[in-house]
């Protein structure tokens, strides 16, 4: 965004500065964007801290387990396996959809964390909002599901997709988002988790006090902000999906008229 660049370039002269703890302005900025009171969001060195934060606060080592689909976004295996505790997954369908029979079967009650990505990457598949809300439903009241939403802002209508704006009726979801994809930042590492109150709160308290810097911080309100900038990069990055759907589909007409 030219507007965050020119705050970093403007604000560049705080750098000999620590960012307050807990980044409390950027937090407030995240609760009016989403309409989410701030005691829920806790932001991060890029959603990668978050996901960190979580298996380190909920899983007990030789005690607990964590599940996901394979393939999954590779930190959650790296950081699962960093803290010693045991990594279940199971296999995508073969059109890259997910087989929540086929997870919900390695779920029990030693499941600390299930771990879904959607919309998925690298395939782009994003469920209706209908099967995340069953698979919250399904699992053990002591189970978080740490939904990561980080392509979310690409999917449409995002209500259609996301719980974020239902998290009242599911104390055991938690939501991961980013600024790394459609804010344009991700050389900034910024990221947050919409968490369950008191999850927030241990991970706060964890959370080294200034591992978000004080020009991302600066960086990430700016870009809440420019609205115009991230509306165009949704449209052009849409035109391009259908652009490049298109020709999918015309090389297979052509394959199939050559046959």
């Amino acid at each position: 965004s030219p507007i965050v660049q020119r705050v970093l370039r403007d604000r560049a002269p705080l750098a000999f500065r620590y960012a307050q703890s807990g980044n409390p302005r950027l937090v407030e900025a995240l609760s009016r964007h989403h309409g989410i009171d701030s005691s829920r969001i806790v932001v991060g060195n890029g959603s990668d801290e978050i996901i960190d934060l979580i298996v380190r606060v909920r899983a007990v080592p030789g005690t607990h387990n964590v599940v996901a689909f394979k393939p999954c976004f590779s930190i959650y295996e790296l950081q699962t396996r960093l803290c010693g505790v045991e990594l279940r997954q199971a296999p995508l369908l073969p059109d890259f959809s997910f087989d929540w029979d086929s997870l919900l079967k390695l779920v029990d009650d030693q499941t600390a964390i299930v771990f879904v990505t959607t919309p998925d990457n690298p395939s782009g598949w994003c469920p209706p909002v209908a099967e995340p809300e069953a698979l919250a439903r399904a699992l053990p009241p002591s189970c978080l599901l740490v939904i990561d939403e980080a392509y979310m802002d690409f999917s449409g209508e995002q209500a259609a997709h996301s719980l974020l704006g239902r998290l009242d009726d599911f104390p055991n979801v938690a939501i991961l988002r980013t600024f790394s994809k459609s804010f344009g930042l991700a050389g900034l590492r910024l990221g947050y988790g919409i968490l369950p109150e008191k999850l927030a709160d241990f991970v706060r308290r964890v959370r080294l006090p200034f591992s978000v810097n004080i020009l991302a911080e600066e960086a990430g309100i700016a870009a809440l902000e420019d609205t115009v900038f991230r509306a165009e990069t949704l449209r052009v990055t849409a035109e391009g999906r259908d652009a490049a759907a298109r020709c999918a589909d015309q090389r297979r007409k052509a394959r199939s008229c050559a046959g």
